[in-house]
């Protein structure tokens, strides 16, 4: 659904959704708008059921450890305000977490004493084994949690998940992985990785419908987390004092975590219908292709622009540690203004990001769509700006 006139490398930010994604959503709404005169429109927990079931045959784990969320970051806003931590505890992170995954600790560091503890990780990193021992020599003590990201939204770096997810483990902490970069272009199993909390979305790399994400949690930690809308699924029993529990839909039939934890209103179902259509192009077409695609096209991307003057690339190149997102910045010319003329001067689309300690860059994200004469342009694009 893009205008066929511009070159799109932005699908970090946000990707189109397919075509079979909107026509399921608008199918949905039709339903749901004729099913109001009946006193319908609301999913059966036999549908809810039969998506979450879909969701984790894809993602990798058991329908009953996958949550329904509206995106990542209220998946992670979730974890940081459920774990009940005691003032004192540390959460070790680093400094290219995206705002929607770092802000809620840092909220809990103003409410109640918990200690967030940013690591620095350079651009680009040297490889996986500088990635672990900067996190791993943070820990103390009192760290109780681990949160990071499978793919850095910053520069692109992939992360080493399974090393420091078993590093977490073996010592008692929680691991929280951000997701969002990583779902749709990376081809992986959750139940393999080791995490115990892992957030995602289906609006960027799987090209879903906006507001649809989910939070997987392993079953240990289920009973730990208090949900933020507990009325939207279950009866409650009566608070102290009240005379009646609040009026909720049942989450009898549901899966477990999404029993708990999820806040699934009948107004979004029909963006939830969009999923299995998003799924079934992912599995169609391969994620192993997939993954092969973008990282090729990111191999294409790293040598053509070696031909670029006053260009420095952010993203790593050791083996494993870069997917499909491509960042560099340039020594002459600002991060946000160099986005923004190649957008109206050339109509190539890439993201601009600033994560906060003086570091800002360009972002090109390729997808299996993109192609090579799209790097092309994007290439003669940079060097008109930058001549």
């Amino acid at each position: 659904m893009l205008d066929p006139g511009a070159v799109y490398l932005d699908h970090a930010t946000l990707s189109p959704s397919l075509r079979a994604v909107l026509v399921a959503e608008y199918r949905t709404r039709e339903i749901q708008a004729r099913a109001l005169s009946g006193g319908g429109g609301a999913p059966s927990a036999v549908e809810v059921r039969a998506l979450v079931s879909r969701i984790a045959d894809f993602a990798g784990c058991s329908t009953d450890e996958v949550a329904l969320m509206r995106g990542a970051g209220e998946g992670l806003s979730l974890v940081a305000t459920a774990l009940r931590l005691q003032p004192g505890d540390e959460i070790v992170t680093t400094t290219h977490e995206h705002p929607a995954a770092l802000e809620p600790w840092l909220q809990q560091a103003r409410r109640t004493g918990v200690v967030v503890k940013p690591v620095t990780l350079p651009s680009p990193i040297s490889g996986a084994a500088e990635s672990v021992g900067r996190l791993v020599s943070t820990v103390t003590p009192r760290t109780r949690v681990l949160a990071f990201s499978h793919v850095q939204y910053t520069d692109g770096t992939v992360m080493p998940v399974k090393e420091l997810c078993q590093f977490a483990r073996e010592r008692g902490i929680v691991s929280v992985v951000d997701g969002a970069q990583a779902l749709g272009m990376l081809n992986f199993q959750l139940r393999e990785l080791g995490c115990d909390l892992y957030a995602a979305n289906f609006h960027k790399w799987m090209a879903g419908s906006p507001g649809t994400g989910f939070l997987y949690v392993r079953p240990e930690l289920l009973e730990r987390l208090e949900p933020l809308e507990p009325h939207r699924l279950r009866d409650l029993a009566a608070a102290p004092g009240a005379t009646t529990s609040t009026p909720a839909a049942s989450a009898e039939g549901l899966p477990n975590a999404t029993a708990r934890l999820s806040a699934v209103l009948p107004y979004a179902w029909p963006a939830w219908s969009g999923t299995s259509a998003a799924i079934d192009f992912h599995a169609s077409v391969r994620r192993d292709r997939i993954e092969a695609r973008v990282r090729e096209l990111f191999l294409y991307a790293r040598l053509r622009f070696a031909q670029v003057k006053n260009i420095e690339i952010l993203t790593p190149n050791a083996p494993g540690t870069w997917g499909g997102i491509f960042s560099f910045r340039s020594t002459r010319v600002p991060a946000p203004e160099l986005v923004e003329r190649l957008r109206t001067q050339s109509r190539v689309v890439v993201g601009a990001v600033d994560w906060g300690i003086g570091q800002s860059a360009a972002r090109a994200a390729f997808h299996v769509f993109n192609t090579h004469d799209e790097i092309e342009k994007l290439v003669q694009a940079l060097q008109r700006v930058l001549t």
